[in-house]
């Protein structure tokens, strides 16, 4: 499980780098959050940057989010509310 998760977040703070903030002036936030609920890992991926938008002159393979539903047992992708960018929850069982 600990590979899985070190993949899956990897993933995403890649995406964050590559394109949270590809039109920004200035380097942008990261947030991490873990947490542990009964038997499962959430861990959060948070940036403030510019959302889910296609981009064509993407430099990935589009492999990311898929990426990180395969590693992890659910995950969403959340907008804020209260401000710019997304997360990305990754929901991980610890048993079974």
């Amino acid at each position: 499980m600990q590979t899985a998760v070190a993949l899956a977040v990897t993933e995403a703070f890649a995406n964050v780098v590559v394109h949270a903030y590809v039109d920004a002036d200035t380097v942008g936030h990261l947030e991490l959050r873990a947490d542990v609920r009964g038997d499962e890992l959430i861990v959060q991926v948070s940036d403030e940057g510019r959302g889910m938008q296609p981009r064509a002159d993407s430099p990935g393979l589009g492999m990311g989010l898929p990426l990180i539903a395969q590693m992890a047992d659910t995950f969403e992708v959340l907008d804020h509310q209260d401000r710019p960018g997304v997360a990305v929850r990754m929901h991980f069982q610890l048993t079974g």
